[in-house]
């Protein structure tokens, strides 16, 4: 008769864990899209990359696995272009930013003008533009385009005339 309580007691305790496991289970089933957003921002807001990275981890920051280079004009610079730029790296992830694109704008500052005047503060403020979410003018192919929001823009091919309705447009100054 004890044998036979005890082990009743140990079916119910089985039972209360097999209840707690799955009620655990299905609550973080339900909030795994919060949580994978909020490990985006996070990494966002510390300029690491969130491709491939798990659930509150940490990915690579995006100076280490790209590479620009200075544009200068008599010396001074006035541009930064886009050497190497992995598709996992969170500017690529954020902006859309590629290969031979040409920085002209961080936000409301132009390239070469104070603050940011060197190469160096211009990585800088780079990767300090996606942490703050601004907006990158870049040249691509020869189109000024705003970025992130025209990230997916492809340049046609050279000679073709702009549409009349272009969100994008021919730039307008040769950085070089």
């Amino acid at each position: 008769m004890r044998a036979l309580m005890g082990a009743a007691g140990l079916v119910g305790v089985l039972i209360a864990c097999f209840i707690a496991v799955y009620m655990f289970a299905d609550f973080t089933k339900q909030s795994m899209p919060a949580m994978r957003q909020a490990t985006n921002q996070a990494n966002q807001l510390a300029g690491r990359s969130s491709n491939g990275v798990a659930v509150g981890g940490s990915g690579t920051p995006v100076l280490a696995d790209s590479k620009f280079a200075p544009l200068e004009r008599n010396g001074h610079l006035v541009a930064v272009q886009v050497l190497v730029m992995p598709r996992t790296n969170g500017l690529a992830e954020y902006f859309g930013l590629a290969v031979n694109d040409i920085i002209l704008r961080i936000g409301p500052f132009k390239v070469g003008e104070d603050p940011i005047a060197d190469f160096e503060t211009a990585r800088e403020w780079i990767q300090e533009g996606m942490q703050r979410s601004m907006e990158l003018v870049v040249d691509r192919g020869g189109w000024e385009i705003k970025l992130p929001a025209q990230r997916n823009f492809v340049p046609p091919p050279p000679g073709t005339p702009p549409p009349s309705n272009s969100a994008a447009s021919p730039a307008t100054a040769d950085p070089q």
